[in-house]
């Protein structure tokens, strides 16, 4: 399996998944496309096993380590996995969560997260609720899984540290330690958001836009005074101020499908933020969802499509032009917005 994911062999790699856990399944199809993502970004990476623990004829556990190594930055992540053995092959399985359902939301947790994880459900309900509303999103099904510590998360996902993501039409992961704290909330307000825009445009919305929406909404949508989330755009005007601070150079939308977030992933944040919210406040909200219209008419572009990111960028650029008009004259108006708010 580990020689199987060293040389990208996706069919040999999958082979020792279980594939009766559809949603875990997907999950390691994505982590082994974005381990090629990671090495095409620079990252060198070395697998290996540090411990098998054989139960019985047919159930034991397996523990992966991932290392992940960027010029002076080097990074080690393990996770546990059980293993059965049915029809004479080894398989690998999720790790042991439990699980609740409530409407479109299905929250995978462990015994940790027991003391709070009534507070977690009441919340992200309540975000997906305001998101439905506000988006006209149409959620099917959502599953959001809950790990309890960074090298558990960061291994199942081939990164090298987050606390939380979003797989397109999977599942969102988050990390959750010994306590929920706003914190939390507002990883989950972010990572829904990449979850709801995967839907609206068919997966056709490029870093920027990912990042910019998902940022700028997770600081508009605060709690009100019963605890429900609301969203008002002017609740993010501090935070774009602080973002304009970090970002000392302004590059046209045209500029950005070069950048990937090993080297500008900072950089992506701040401008999909600011140009997100120059859309919203200048042109209105209306007219942002009428390009999220737009790219949902195209069809989704598979994740390991070698020109996939070239692809949907152009995509939206021509979205954006269709609404806003030339994208040279779009940039132009974002740059100079914020060149005079300094």
């Amino acid at each position: 399996m580990l020689f199987a994911a060293d040389e990208n062999n996706k069919v040999k790699f999958l082979s020792y998944q279980d594939n009766t856990d559809e949603v875990f399944f997907k999950e390691q199809e994505t982590w082994l496309e974005t381990l090629k993502q990671k090495k095409e970004e620079g990252w060198k990476t070395s697998l290996g096993i540090q411990n098998i623990h054989v139960d019985s004829s047919d159930k034991g556990s397996l523990q992966i380590v991932i290392k992940m190594k960027l010029e002076d930055m080097e990074v080690t992540n393990r996770i546990t996995f059980p293993i059965s053995k049915g029809s004479g092959e080894w398989k690998l399985q999720d790790i042991p969560f439990e699980k609740i359902t409530e409407g479109p939301l299905h929250l995978y947790y462990q015994s940790s997260h027991q003391a709070f994880i009534n507070d977690v459900m009441v919340d992200l309900s309540d975000i997906i609720k305001l998101y439905s509303d506000k988006f006209d999103w149409d959620v099917d099904n959502l599953h959001v899984k809950l790990y309890k510590n960074i090298e558990e998360i960061s291994a199942s996902t081939a990164y090298p540290q987050l606390s939380g993501v979003a797989i397109p039409f999977v599942s969102a992961k988050f990390l959750l330690q010994d306590q929920y704290s706003d914190m939390n909330y507002n990883f989950m307000k972010h990572e829904v958001v990449h979850m709801m825009l995967s839907d609206l445009t068919n997966e056709n919305a490029p870093d920027f836009m990912h990042e910019g929406l998902a940022t700028l909404v997770s600081h508009s949508v605060i709690k009100d005074t019963s605890g429900k989330p609301q969203l008002d755009w002017k609740n993010a005007e501090e935070q774009i101020k602080v973002v304009l601070g970090n970002t000392p150079e302004l590059v046209p939308i045209e500029q950005l499908n070069d950048l990937n977030y090993t080297a500008d992933g900072v950089f992506i944040y701040n401008v999909g933020t600011l140009i997100t919210n120059y859309l919203i406040q200048t042109h209105g909200f209306d007219k942002y969802l009428e390009v999220l219209k737009l790219l949902k008419e195209q069809d989704i572009v598979e994740f390991s499509h070698p020109n996939r990111t070239q692809i949907v960028f152009e995509r939206a650029v021509n979205a954006l032009e269709k609404i806003y008009g030339p994208i040279d004259e779009l940039s132009k108006g974002y740059i100079e917005y914020y060149n005079k708010m300094r």
